[in-house]
C-alpha cells in the first residue's frame, strides 16, 4: 500500500501541493486579519479567543475540505475520464488495494493540510493579537487543553468526510461532482458555526459530526469498492 502511495505522489507530482497546501494557510492567515481588526474598531462586546479559533477552524477545515476533493478530482476522477483507469486497472494488483491507496491519499492530504493550518493560522493569530491586543483575554495553554478534544474530534471527521465526494463522483464518473459534493459539505459544516460555542457542546457536535462522517464514509466507500473486482470499469 505504502509503494501504491509513493507511485501516485510520484506519477502526478503530489509534492508540489504540499507548498499549495503552505501558500493556502498564509491566504486564511491573512483573511484572519480582517476580522481581527474589525473587533478592534468595530466591535463593542468584548470577543473571546475561543470564538474566533472557532471561526479559524471551520475556515482551516472547510479549505481543505475542498482541496482534498480537488486532489481526488486529479489522482481518481480523471482516471476515469481519461479512461487512463483501464490500463491501471490491467496491472496484476487488486484494485480495490489501488482505489484505497488513493483515498488513503485524499484523506493524509485533508489531515496533513487541516493539522498544519491549525497550528500556523492559529499561532500567526495569537502573535498579531499580542501586538494589536484587539482580543483581551489571554491565550492560556488552560484553553489549548480544554479545546484539544474538540479539534482531535474534527480532524477525525474530516478525514472521514474528506472521501465522501468520491461516491458522489463515481455515479458519473466526474471531476465536478466530487468537488461540488465537497462545498455541500463544505456548507453544512460551516453551519455549525452558528451552535453554541462551549467547549463541551462544541466536543459533543463534533463528536455527532465524526460518528456521521464515520458512518458515511465506511458505508459509501465500501458500497462503491466492494465489488470493483467483478465490475466493468
Amino acid at each position: 500500500m505504502v509503494q501504491l502511495m509513493k507511485l501516485e505522489f510520484k506519477k502526478y507530482q503530489l509534492k508540489k501541493h504540499v507548498w499549495g497546501m503552505l501558500i493556502a494557510n498564509f491566504i486564511i492567515f491573512l483573511i484572519m486579519l480582517i476580522p481581527l481588526a474589525a473587533i478592534k474598531t468595530e466591535t463593542e462586546e468584548p470577543v473571546s479567543y475561543e470564538q474566533l479559533l472557532l471561526v479559524i477552524d471551520v475556515f482551516v477545515r472547510g479549505t481543505f475540505l475542498i482541496y482534498s476533493s480537488v486532489i481526488m478530482s486529479i489522482i481518481v476522477m480523471d482516471e476515469y475520464e481519461k479512461k487512463t483507469i483501464y490500463q491501471l486497472f490491467s496491472y496484476p494488483i487488486p484494485r480495490q488495494k489501488i482505489i484505497f491507496a488513493k483515498l488513503l491519499i485524499v484523506a493524509m492530504f485533508a489531515c496533513l493540510g487541516i493539522l498544519v493550518g491549525e497550528i500556523l493560522v492559529t499561532t500567526g493569530v495569537v502573535i498579531v493579537n499580542e501586538m494589536i491586543h484587539s482580543i483581551t483575554e489571554p491565550f492560556t495553554y488552560e484553553m489549548v487543553a480544554r479545546l484539544l478534544p474538540c479539534y482531535l474530534a474534527g480532524i477525525i471527521s474530516s478525514i472521514f468526510l474528506s472521501v465522501v465526494p468520491y461516491t458522489f463522483g463515481m455515479k458519473k464518473k466526474s471531476s465536478q461532482s466530487v468537488i461540488v459534493s465537497s462545498i455541500i459539505i463544505v456548507v453544512f459544516l460551516c453551519s455549525s458555526i452558528n451552535g453554541p460555542t462551549g467547549g463541551m457542546s462544541i466536543f459533543i457536535r463534533e463528536l455527532v459530526l465524526g460518528i456521521l462522517a464515520v458512518c458515511m464514509t465506511v458505508g459509501s466507500v465500501m458500497k462503491n469498492v466492494r465489488h470493483i473486482e467483478e465490475k466493468d470499469v
